[in-house]
């Protein structure tokens, strides 16, 4: 409820509450996996472009114990106390006069990540044994461009939701009579929008918590890993390097004023990548250069997705799965990948995540 205390009951128009006040970090969880998890090949998804709003986000699949990635935006950590940190400063808008003007460059400030990832994993060369594989990662947002139109007509439409909310006449009263006392005036506002009433109220605020996407965004992303064991890392070529390039179309499904609750977007995605492979027990290092595409339909709670990746050089391959998302709440997501890994012809995947967005405070 700190979201809904701040932006309800605190004496700013609704401009200066919508556009300064927004706390970026009640957006929904928009990030399925990360740079760490991906170089390793341990991921539901490989080809994705997220909008990384937690300050903190932990991804984890099947075993969960066993595969964990941890995935943190500085930015959130940064010159928090700045005014400037506006909701369309996020986005790379910025206003000149009555107009906006756009910087395509903004993101790498805003949605540059770094990630860690432990797993055990089962890799080909070392004869089906599973090995322990650490894994560093860090990605950002090259370019991205917004419809500003758009960008507009969804801050007027939530702006709109914002004016409309007002407190029933009881709840001012017992909210001036706990004036000062905040922990109580909290417990009032808890209350009411446990009501009836009060959910309403919030079920209007969903189509905040689903910001709108860039036309066109295209990220970079970098890792290393490494295979260990429990006395350190194995001597020899046992490590793994990658770089590579994800760029995404989105194509607003639900436009000309639709009533949903929240945006409705067909998403086309292309990624290029090179590895530099050693996981292996020859002196030999592999090259890899992979291209693929993904095309993905994100329908209000749910996403669907296929992917198709393939690897050329000094191993042919190919990856070919299907993917499923459900957003469980703003913070918490599931994702499935169902198909055909790299590797043999035989090799079936069917992995499942749990990615889960932690804020610690910051907005």
């Amino acid at each position: 409820m700190r979201f809904l205390t701040l932006i309800l009951v605190l004496p700013f128009s609704w401009y200066s509450v919508f556009s300064q006040k927004i706390p970026l970090s009640e957006f929904n969880l928009a990030n399925s996996t990360s740079p760490a998890f991906v170089l390793i090949e341990e991921s539901p998804t490989e080809v994705y472009v997220p909008e990384n709003l937690k300050a903190l986000t932990i991804h984890a699949l099947n075993n969960f114990g066993a595969n964990l990635s941890i995935e943190l935006n500085p930015y959130y950590y940064l010159d928090t106390k700045n005014e400037g940190r506006t909701f369309f400063r996020y986005l790379g808008l910025e206003q000149d006069g009555k107009k906006y003007k756009q910087n395509p460059f903004s993101g790498i400030r805003s949605a540059t990540t770094f990630s860690f990832a432990y797993a055990d994993k089962e890799f080909e060369g070392f004869g089906g044994e599973k090995r322990n594989i650490t894994s560093l990662g860090a990605r950002t947002k090259i370019l991205r461009f917004y419809r500003v139109k758009e960008v507009k007509t969804y801050y007027n439409k939530v702006s709109k939701i914002l004016t409309n909310i007002i407190y029933p006449n009881a709840i001012k009263l017992e909210l001036l009579n706990a004036k000062g006392n905040t922990q109580k005036q909290t417990e009032i506002k808890d209350k009411f929008f446990n009501s009836e009433e009060g959910s309403k109220m919030l079920k209007e605020l969903e189509l905040f918590r689903n910001p709108i996407k860039p036309f066109f965004q295209l990220d970079g992303a970098i890792g290393y890993s490494a295979v260990i064991q429990e006395e350190g890392t194995i001597p020899g070529t046992l490590n793994r390097f990658g770089t590579w390039l994800t760029s995404e179309v989105s194509i607003k499904l639900n436009k000309n004023g639709q009533n949903t609750k929240s945006n409705r977007y067909f998403n086309t995605l292309f990624v290029t990548r090179y590895i530099e492979d050693e996981f292996n027990l020859d002196s030999e290092t592999l090259f890899y250069r992979d291209f693929g595409g993904k095309i993905e339909f994100e329908f209000e709670k749910f996403s669907f997705s296929y992917e198709y990746i393939k690897r050329n050089g000094s191993v042919e391959s190919e990856r070919s799965v299907g993917n499923i998302k459900f957003l469980i709440n703003k913070d918490v997501s599931l994702t499935g990948g169902f198909g055909k890994d790299f590797s043999s012809d035989q090799n079936l995947i069917t992995l499942f995540g749990i990615d889960w967005g932690l804020n610690f405070g910051q907005n």
